[in-house]
């Protein structure tokens, strides 16, 4: 049931064992954790020294050693301007799927010292105290982007208990990093708002600051729910098993391979409920924490649902999917018709050039009979003048 006026779902004390019962049932295998990028323990030496980006498709080591793709495929080429191809294809193939040209083995560069230390600060989510910490934990981070395109940092921590809705914590971050886009259109966050909020000493100082403000209600028996949460977790710099992820619940249910659902198309498919509505300003980000929540309370308390919206956004992916390939064998066979047709010019050019000898004399009469005259109309001559 939701309150009069609020469209989020309020659970009674009375079922809240039950639904914290179904969520916990919900938690997702460690295997499946690794497959969506959720770091679960520490990094030690070899992995660090694992950090080794390859200077052809761009892995990391890491990564690719867990893989089940051991070879080194890749775009030799640029990706064209989207002035120039919507699709934005990649100049050396006209594709835009995976690379066309292939290595046997990666070529590793040395260690990325960033990845490095920031593998280094990563740490568990405390173990169980006497102090007793929250049950569930839904939470939603938003990032800027920091100078040298060396990844992001949180700006603004938001987090709900999951059981009762209310909002535990709702406080800008103070970036540890130059901010080189503040990414306002989706985090709602400005360079001023963050500096009104660090002179009246409103702001966490840094990733830090926020992850311990985090661990005030967490530990490692928590369950924390978000969209996409390893990306929040990335930037917190935590690790934690305990995880449902309304991203992977949607596309486990669809069985759709690669695609992710944004929470804004989760909300109006599966809820009738529009977030996200501010435009340019950007996402109210405690309004996302409980959105993740409404999504996650309907995956794992009415699964029929859930089931329903499945079965219809995999009949629209297959029909995408057929209409894409479609889309696909027809372009194909555009290129192929004006690669024809180049060739067809090439050789008509190639022809007329055979057919004059470089001693040939051209009148100016020739060139005017090839284009029609005398007039057919007038019968006026150029050359009678």
């Amino acid at each position: 049931p939701t309150q009069p006026g609020n469209r989020w779902s309020v659970i009674p004390a009375s079922q809240q064992r039950a639904a914290l019962a179904a969520l916990t049932a919900h938690c997702h295998t460690p295997e499946d954790l690794t497959k969506h990028q959720y770091l679960l323990q520490p990094y030690g030496p070899a992995d660090l020294e694992a950090l080794r980006k390859c200077k052809h498709c761009g892995g990391i080591q890491k990564k690719i050693q867990t893989s089940a793709i051991t070879k080194c495929t890749y775009h030799p080429g640029q990706r064209k301007p989207y002035r120039i191809d919507k699709d934005r294809a990649y100049t050396c193939c006209g594709e835009t799927g995976r690379g066309c040209t292939s290595r046997p083995e990666h070529d590793y560069l040395p260690p990325d010292r960033w990845l490095v230390t920031k593998f280094q600060e990563y740490a568990s989510t405390p173990a169980c105290s006497h102090t007793r910490k929250r049950p569930a934990v839904t939470l939603d981070c938003e990032m800027a982007g920091v100078v040298g395109n060396v990844g992001q940092v949180v700006v603004l921590l938001c987090a709900a208990d999951y059981l009762t809705g209310e909002t535990i914590i709702n406080k800008l971050v103070q970036p540890t990093s130059r901010v080189v886009d503040w990414r306002t259109r989706v985090s709602g966050v400005t360079k001023q708002t963050m500096a009104d909020a660090i002179a009246c000493g409103e702001a966490l100082a840094g990733w830090r600051e926020a992850r311990e403000e985090l661990w005030k209600y967490v530990d490692e028996d928590t369950v924390l729910i978000g969209h996409s949460l390893q990306n929040d977790l990335d930037v917190l710099k935590v690790i934690h098993a305990n995880v449902v992820d309304s991203a992977i619940l949607a596309r486990n249910a669809v069985n759709s391979g690669g695609r992710l659902w944004g929470l804004k198309g989760l909300c109006e498919e599966l809820l009738g409920v529009d977030v996200q509505t501010n435009g340019m300003r950007g996402h109210d980000c405690l309004e996302d924490v409980m959105a993740t929540r409404e999504v996650v309370l309907c995956c794992t308390r009415e699964p029929g649902k859930l089931q329903g919206w499945a079965e219809e956004a995999r009949a629209r992916e297959e029909a995408l999917k057929v209409q894409r390939e479609i889309e696909r064998l027809e372009k194909k066979k555009q290129a192929e018709r004006e690669k024809v047709e180049r060739e067809r010019k090439e050789r008509k050019q190639r022809q007329r050039a055979e057919e004059y000898s470089e001693d040939e004399v051209v009148l100016w009469s020739d060139i005017a009979e090839d284009l029609g005259w005398p007039h057919p109309n007038t019968g006026y001559d150029p050359w009678s003048d």
